[in-house]
């Protein structure tokens, strides 16, 4: 996850939320929807490298789905592909000039990861509210 920050207009990892093997954990995204409050929810669709869709793609796509049912806000999707490559090599750099010490775990390349899809997002669609 990542939270917009419309005055710094840029987007904050902000968690990961693991999937448990009966799906999203609902109560923890409950938690954050709660505490950040945003107006629109994103969610990041991984299609394949030529653009077409993966059984990724359709799980993600229903999650999106889900979430505006179960949340009653409104979800916006964003291609996500690249994403957790862009990440995991804007980590490295930042540890490669000593601000990053620690080793990367897959935790942190996600919400770099989300904070990426999110900036695109708003690239994309303008907008500067509370979202994630």
């Amino acid at each position: 996850m990542a939270v917009w920050e419309p005055v710094t207009r840029t987007a904050a990892p902000l968690a990961t939320v693991k999937a448990m093997p009966s799906g999203p954990d609902w109560s923890e995204i409950e938690r954050h929807i709660q505490e950040w409050q945003p107006s629109t929810l994103v969610v990041g669709i991984p299609y394949n490298a030529e653009g077409g869709t993966q059984s990724m793609t359709v799980d993600a796509q229903r999650f999106a789905r889900q979430l505006e049912g179960r949340f009653h806000l409104p979800v916006d999707t964003v291609d996500e592909r690249y994403s957790s490559q862009e990440a995991h090599h804007e980590l490295r750099e930042l540890r490669r000039k000593g601000v990053r010490s620690k080793r990367l775990k897959k935790e942190d390349v996600d919400q770099q990861a989300a904070r990426i899809i999110l900036e695109r997002w708003y690239d994309l669609r303008g907008k500067g509210e509370t979202e994630f």
